[in-house]
């Protein structure tokens, strides 16, 4: 087999993992032991083509501890990048490409390079809000509970706008441009801002009809800066509280996203919600999903740059900018050079899948600049106007009248038998723990996982409310990271890890609802 024509230069050691696919695995081992032997967290993945000549080495190779080698099959592939994305969560990845004899070889390189990229972007996204154990989506989520009394659940507003045009503003450089045109079609659209496009929005004095909000932890100021308190407010149980105490408008609760189980079970214990909703990335993408299910159509986004310049990363007016810093380079829908974010890059994708999914509805990108989103037209605010904008609404009207036709739903004694039922499971899960412990431990040094009533123990911790909502899918983000850095199995070592990860998320939970024995939330 011809040698590897790879470089490895210093940028390329300075990962964690270095990932290569079809090449003289062999030879680049031998180049790489040093760089491995220097830090245990440091990995080779070789990936190969099921059946082809790149596997003579892997038996021998997949016994080395910090190598893994893959079969690539059609059915195996997409389980493999995300097995990899988790493992190596938080790590620096790095793909080494190499230059292959025919076109074909080197386009299937880039595909599986950039799929594995794409499925690590979306790891790490949701990763990062496990970062701080979860407390602060779950103290969102259970104070926002204060709130649902009122809020009128999203599903009784579905296709009350039915084939009103829809404007979603993002935040992007571009939207400055579109301002004097919003104004001009203020009635001929019901028009969505969110997150950082409400404070454009209102230095520019346009008043949304919706004002669209997930984020558990925005930027205060930049949400301060904001006037549109009093329009209808769409939001997420995760939203930041501190920020959604402040909104004065009729609040309409969504859904939870698939995989915050907390805010799902809270949804559905108070009746509000009985399935998830898809909300994407970005706000523009959460409130794209709202108007689809309003039954909105067509559906334009304008200020949806998802990128940046190295001048300006926001239109004019965001307060508390974040600064410009290195970001992802990429070309705009003109060609030109810019730069972006990987939940950007992620919000993108959403956008485009999101279309395809959904082509009973005409979808245009309205954005003079910005990175290039397939699957939805293109076209200047004006030429779309001249097409969709036939009409005039009474968007207030209209939207007022869908919003107060609902009475209130009377919710205070199913939260209060909710919060009950969570707390007195975070007490017997903390019971279950040291019970678990003291078990194991009683026999010390002859420590043991499997003694019969260790087993009980975890199957009724397992039955608990707590353990399914929170600690479950909790571990399952921190078990990878547990596993890699004390090189642990799963094993005996592992389950005491996983024993004491629990105790500390009661305890950090404790927090939340306690102050010494009373309760600190707010429902």
């Amino acid at each position: 087999m011809k040698s590897s024509t790879l470089s490895l230069d210093p940028k390329v050691l300075a990962h964690d993992v270095i990932c290569v696919f079809e090449s003289d695995f062999l030879d680049i081992y031998l180049r790489l032991t040093s760089w491995l032997e220097e830090r245990k967290e440091r990995s080779l993945i070789f990936l190969a083509e099921a059946g082809t000549a790149f596997q003579d080495n892997f038996l021998f190779l997949s016994q080395i501890p910090q190598v893994i080698c893959y079969s690539l099959t059609k059915e195996s592939e997409e389980q493999i990048y995300t097995s990899l994305a988790w493992k190596f969560v938080f790590l620096k990845f790095y793909f080494l490409s190499e230059k292959k004899e025919d076109s074909e070889s080197e386009q299937r390189q880039k595909e599986i390079f950039s799929k594995l990229a794409h499925i690590q972007s979306a790891v790490h996204l949701v990763a990062s809000e496990y970062t701080d154990l979860g407390k602060v989506v779950a103290q969102n989520i259970f104070e926002n509970g204060s709130f649902l009394e009122e809020s009128l659940p999203l599903s009784s507003l579905y296709q009350s706008c039915r084939n009103i045009p829809a404007i979603i503003c993002g935040a992007g450089p571009s939207l400055e441009n579109e301002i004097l045109l919003l104004k001009e079609y203020r009635h001929k659209a019901l028009v969505f801002g969110g997150g950082s496009a409400l404070s454009v929005l209102s230095g520019f004095s346009l008043q949304p009809d919706c004002s669209v909000s997930f984020d558990p932890d925005p930027p205060y100021r930049r949400y301060l800066q904001q006037t549109a308190f009093e329009a209808p407010f769409f939001y997420q149980g995760r939203v930041s509280y501190e920020l959604s105490k402040l909104v004065h408008g009729k609040r309409v609760i969504a859904p939870a996203s698939k995989g915050y189980l907390l805010e799902e079970w809270l949804l559905q214990a108070l009746k509000k919600a009985d399935t998830t909703f898809d909300s994407g990335w970005v706000v523009g993408n959460f409130a794209t999903a709202l108007a689809t299910f309003l039954g909105c159509n067509p559906i334009i986004v304008v200020g949806m740059d998802l990128s940046f310049s190295d001048k300006e990363m926001y239109a004019a007016g965001v307060a508390g900018g974040e600064a410009i810093s290195d970001g992802i380079p990429c070309k705009n829908s003109n060609g030109e050079d810019c730069l972006t974010k990987p939940d950007w890059l992620m919000a993108a994708k959403w956008f485009e899948e999101f279309a395809e999914a959904h082509p009973e509805i005409t979808f245009i990108n309205a954005s003079s600049s910005g990175i290039q989103i397939e699957g939805m037209e293109k076209g200047s605010l004006q030429d779309i106007a001249a097409r969709y904008f036939s009409s005039s609404y009474d968007i207030q009207g209209h939207f007022h009248t869908a919003l107060f036709d609902h009475e209130k739903e009377a919710s205070h004694s199913l939260l209060d038998q909710a919060r009950n039922e969570f707390q007195e499971s975070l007490r017997r899960v903390e019971s279950f723990c040291e019970k678990i412990l003291q078990n194991m431990f009683q026999n010390y040094p002859n420590l043991s996982k499997d003694t019969g009533n260790t087993v009980l123990l975890e199957l009724d911790l397992e039955q608990e409310l707590f353990f399914r909502v929170v600690l479950d899918p909790f571990w399952n983000v921190w078990k990878h990271i547990f596993a890699r850095e004390e090189s642990l199995e799963e094993g005996l070592t592992l389950f005491i890890h996983k024993i004491l990860f629990f105790k500390k998320m009661v305890t950090e939970f404790s927090k939340i609802f306690y102050r010494g024995d009373e309760y600190a939330g707010s429902i």
